[in-house]
């Protein structure tokens, strides 16, 4: 299994997104997107019962976030941290 999970040791996080198949034939069922301050982010995602992690860090994290697989998928978790105030804003959604 090819793996740069390492390239994340060290960042700040600053989002999470859980993101679900809408259907069961999709794949990956489910992904768990990290987002870090510097606009990075890492997916670890799930084909059946087992998580793997992605290949390493991807740029634009929160763009690809958004748009990565968006008309397959919903969002059934995303939490925030503003930078300004160091408020965390949480949405959890219901498939």
């Amino acid at each position: 299994m090819k793996t740069n999970a390492h390239e994340i040791l060290g960042k700040t996080i600053t989002g999470i997104y859980l993101k679900y198949a809408d259907k069961p034939a999709e794949s990956p069922q489910s992904q768990l997107w990290l987002l870090f301050s510097d606009n990075t982010c890492y997916e670890f995602y799930c084909l059946g019962d087992s998580i793997r992690p992605s290949g390493g860090v991807i740029s634009n994290g929160l763009e690809h976030i958004n748009h990565y697989m968006q008309d397959d998928y919903f969002v059934a978790c995303k939490a925030m941290l503003d930078p300004h105030s160091g408020k965390v804003s949480c949405e959890v959604h219901d498939r």
